[in-house]
């Protein structure tokens, strides 16, 4: 539905002088909703513009990695650390106090 029908219908269920208030609250609503729209569009254009610099920086950064070899991507011996489980009697005292 546009504008003028929702008028329209509004004006014939109410009475010209009801529809009219209420008339001047929908055009009220139709420049909001247009703000609203434009700052939806402007949004959108900023996401679409950082979804293709995310997409290029994607690449880029592949690049660099495939120019710089498979090393990139392996932990070095160091950066390895083992998953050991945690050792609660080491952090409490004989009296169950935390250790100093």
């Amino acid at each position: 539905m546009d504008f003028e029908s929702i008028r329209t219908s509004i004006s014939e269920k109410l009475g010209d002088e009801t529809s009219a208030m209420i008339s001047d609250d929908f055009v009220n609503m139709q420049a909001l909703e247009k703000s609203f729209n434009d700052k939806l569009s402007e949004v959108e254009k900023e996401r679409d513009s950082l979804k293709e610099r995310n997409e290029k920086l994607v690449s880029a950064n592949l690049n660099l990695q495939m120019k710089l070899g498979a090393e990139v991507n392996e932990p070095k011996a160091k950066e390895i650390e083992e998953d050991k489980p945690f050792n609660f009697a080491s952090v409490f005292d004989e009296k169950g106090n935390f250790k100093k």
